[in-house]
């Protein structure tokens, strides 16, 4: 009877355990350098789904090429907080506002929350999306992401 309400485990030779839980897979994923990150997969109850399980087997050795993307998206999102930064619309929070001037400089001023693999609402063509969840210093009450398809940035959202 108490095997009803055990949370459905799902065993991957690359990820490890996945844990299913409020419908979504969960585990972690190892990075090149070696920072794990909480994965976040869709599926079924049974198992994530293979075309998500997919994309998160190549994600690793897929990051160090897509992270031009990444930088030149969070970039872009910065751009305005700084303007507002610099006219006096914002201010200083605990930490001393990022002075960034170029995509390159980005990423030391974030860090990955979480990367999910699945379907979204309003992505522009059909399969899973990747969505690559950045907590980020310039905005430190959202989580921006930073979305790809066919490993292809299509999207930087403030607010995931």
């Amino acid at each position: 009877m108490f095997g009803l309400f055990k949370k459905p485990l799902h065993q991957d030779p690359l990820l490890g355990t996945l844990q299913r839980s409020s419908g979504i897979w969960k585990g972690t994923l190892k990075l090149p350098g070696g920072e794990e990150i909480s994965i976040r997969l869709a599926g079924g109850r049974e198992a994530p789904d293979a075309d998500c399980l997919s994309l998160a087997h190549g994600f690793a050795g897929k990051f160090e090429e897509i992270k031009p993307q990444i930088k030149a998206g969070l970039f872009e999102h910065y751009g305005p907080y700084k303007e507002a930064f610099d006219d006096g619309q914002m201010e200083e929070g605990e930490e001393p506002f990022p002075a960034v001037s170029t995509p390159d400089e980005i990423l030391p001023h974030t860090s990955i929350d979480y990367l999910f693999i699945g379907p979204l609402q309003g992505a522009p063509g059909k399969g899973p999306v990747i969505e690559i969840a950045y907590r980020v210093a310039w905005d430190e009450e959202h989580t921006v992401g930073v979305r790809f398809q066919n490993w292809q940035v299509f999207e930087v959202c403030g607010s995931v």
